[in-house]
């Protein structure tokens, strides 16, 4: 392959991964938007404020794409839910592990489980 024709496929696959990237954070920036307004309406329950700021934080960090209001919602939940999970887990830790928010914390563990196939029934 000649070095012309190898730097157009280089530029052509940077191309497509900023739009990729800069697709993502578009969803992201709805989902956030949608979060805040779904925030500011009481529309998302919780016993701890603080999870509404962490679950904020996780979209942005991970680039969290949902498209409707019930999805923020069932998501949320779910990463509530895990957030507890982590909690307790540390809370019985013994300095062998910590557990922490991941790419992973909106997933129920059967979601966890059919995507990564792992056997998650010690937990």
């Amino acid at each position: 392959m000649n070095s012309f024709l190898f730097c157009v496929l280089a530029v052509f696959a940077i191309m497509n991964c900023q739009r990729l990237v800069m697709a993502e954070d578009a969803s992201a920036e709805a989902t956030l938007a949608l979060f805040g307004q779904m925030k500011s309406n009481n529309e998302l329950k919780t016993e701890n404020p603080e999870h509404l700021k962490q679950f904020e934080k996780f979209i942005r960090d991970f680039s969290k794409s949902y498209p409707t209001k019930e999805e923020v919602a069932k998501r949320f939940a779910v990463f509530e839910d895990n957030l507890k999970l982590i909690e307790d887990l540390n809370k019985g830790e013994h300095g062998t592990a910590t557990y922490g928010i991941n790419h992973l914390s909106d997933l129920t563990r059967e979601e966890m489980k059919s995507r990564l196939g792992l056997n998650l029934s010690k937990h």
